[in-house]
């Protein structure tokens, strides 16, 4: 199997209004052949490669300068995971991303943070990520955000993760999201993260799962919901090499997707993966399209939003379709 990525942001017209910056982030590996050679430095390589990565950041606009805590987190995921990669090729892809989620959580998004002079407020970005190898791939989802899984029988696949709590603060609903940073060594050194846990005291499972199958205009859907603990893991989605042979995209959407006036979140998805063709920028190319089509239909894109496309090239895919 062989692998191509892209990936595209858009700001939302929430941050146009205030006249602030992105907040969304997004990257991946192997680049794009029509980015140029990498630094001599790298061992990427250009277009295809039998493994890849992709990564969705969104920074927290309550937060502090999060558009860069959302670059410092997806960068250093990015370089955490391709450091494991090269232990095997052959490597289960869950234990490899697993690997990378902890060490920049626990450790390395203290050293970036300090070196640049920032807080943990600037670091509250939620991180949706995904890793493949000959072996299979694995996605994960830590805060907000959705994957979307397309296969060659056009099966579409789409897990939410979003946080609910029964809490009432003042009277009002309360729903922080789970950021990355909480386990960081500086979070639970200065109180953060044990307030998150207290806020959901009295919620005993408040990460809600919305998993919705759509295929041939019918639609399916489940909702699972996980504990604190598990919530605060994230939510893996593993594809064994069979499955993923078989598919042919998988994308991860900041939690923007689901913030499109007046279009549903299914929807919004499909409109992002109806590729005319995956040469170069594809994913840039449609997001530019489906935003045009948005805004001429009289939407709005409230958030912003990010997509990253992994894209599986392999014999099975090609003889199928």
């Amino acid at each position: 199997m062989k692998f191509k990525v892209d990936w595209s942001s858009h700001i939302g017209q929430s941050h146009v209004a205030d006249c602030s910056s992105c907040q969304d982030y997004c990257l991946g590996w192997p680049l794009p052949d029509v980015i140029g050679l990498p630094h001599p430095e790298e061992e990427r390589r250009i277009g295809e490669d039998d493994s890849a990565f992709i990564v969705v950041s969104d920074g927290c606009s309550t937060g502090g300068e999060t558009d860069i805590g959302a670059r410092i987190q997806a960068c250093r995921l990015s370089k955490e995971v391709r450091l494991y990669s090269r232990l095997s090729a052959q490597l289960n892809p869950r234990i490899i991303l697993e690997y990378g989620v902890n060490d920049v959580w626990r450790t390395a998004t203290d050293q970036c943070l300090e070196l640049l002079d920032l807080t943990a407020r600037d670091a509250y970005a939620t991180c949706v990520s995904c890793f493949a190898n000959t072996s299979g791939a694995t996605a994960h989802i830590q805060g907000d955000g959705a994957i979307a899984i397309l296969d060659v029988q056009n099966v579409l696949t789409i897990v939410k993760g979003e946080w609910v709590n029964t809490k009432l603060v003042d009277g009002k609903s309360f729903n922080p999201t789970f950021y990355p940073v909480y386990a960081s060594r500086l979070c639970r050194a200065n109180g953060t993260f044990q307030n998150f846990l207290n806020a959901y005291d009295q919620t005993p499972n408040p990460l809600v799962i919305e998993t919705t199958i759509f295929h041939e205009g019918n639609v399916k859907t489940r909702v699972e919901k996980r504990s604190l603990e598990n919530g605060i893991e994230g939510v893996y989605i593993e594809l064994d090499q069979n499955r993923l042979e078989n598919t042919r995209f998988i994308a991860l959407f900041s939690d923007g997707i689901g913030q499109v006036s007046e279009v549903t979140m299914l929807d919004a998805i499909r409109e992002c993966l109806a590729f005319k063709n995956t040469e170069g920028s594809f994913v840039k190319r449609r997001m530019r399209g489906a935003v045009k089509k948005w805004v001429k239909d009289g939407h709005k894109l409230l958030d912003d939003l990010s997509c990253a496309v992994l894209m599986v090239a392999s014999p099975k895919t090609e003889s199928q379709t």
